[in-house]
C-alpha cells in the first residue's frame, strides 16, 4: 500500500500527540520541512535505496590550467550526496586506442591533498596523467593537470527529492 505525505504527517502528529494541523508547532509546512530534513539529512546515510546509486560522468582536458573543475563547469548538480572513495579515469592506450580504466583516488581533505600537492602552485603546474583528485565542496581538484581530454567517472548516491504536496508518494 502506498503511502503519501499526508499519511507520514498524520503519524508524526499522532506520534507527537499534536492532532490539530492549526497548533503553531506543528503546522503542514513546519512537519513537512521536518520530514524533508530528515530524508536529505539522516536517512540518505543510514539507507542506501539501490535505485538512488548512479554515476557522475564528466571530462576533464588540457584547456584548464589549475586543474579546478566546479560542479557547474563538469555539468554535476547537487543531487549527488555520499561519493566513493575513487573514481576511475580513462586512459587511452596509444597503441590500439582502446580505452582502460584507472583508479583515481578521491581525497575529501584538503589539508592532506594539498600536504602531497602543494598548495598556491598554479604557476608551476605541468600537464601530465592526473593521478589525484580532490572533492571538496563543490569543485574537484585534479592533479597532476590533465595533459589531454580524460573521462572521469565518480559512483555514489543521490540525494531524494525534498517532498512538496501532502499528495506525494512516498519513496520507498
Amino acid at each position: 500500500m502506498a503511502r503519501t505525505v499526508d499519511d507520514v504527517l498524520r503519524i508524526m502528529r499522532l506520534a507527537l500527540g499534536r492532532r490539530n494541523e492549526n497548533d503553531p508547532d506543528s503546522s503542514d509546512d513546519i512537519f513537512l520541512r521536518y520530514l524533508n530534513d530528515f530524508v536529505s539529512l539522516s536517512m540518505s546515510d543510514d539507507v542506501k535505496l539501490f535505485e538512488q546509486f548512479g554515476t557522475l560522468s564528466f571530462t576533464i582536458d588540457e584547456s584548464n590550467t589549475t586543474g579546478v573543475y566546479t560542479f557547474n563547469d563538469v555539468g554535476a548538480t547537487d543531487d549527488f550526496v555520499n561519493l566513493s572513495q575513487e573514481a576511475f579515469i580513462s586512459l587511452l592506450d596509444p597503441i590500439d586506442n582502446s580505452v582502460s580504466w584507472n583508479v583515481l583516488p578521491i581525497y575529501q581533505d584538503p589539508g592532506e591533498f594539498f600536504s602531497i600537492w602543494g598548495i598556491n602552485n598554479d604557476e608551476i603546474l605541468i600537464p601530465g596523467y592526473p593521478t589525484a583528485m580532490l572533492y571538496y565542496g563543490r569543485e574537484f581538484t585534479f592533479r597532476t593537470i590533465p595533459q589531454t581530454s580524460y573521462l572521469i567517472k565518480i559512483y555514489g548516491y543521490k540525494k531524494l527529492p525534498d517532498y512538496e504536496d501532502q499528495n506525494d508518494e512516498i519513496q520507498t
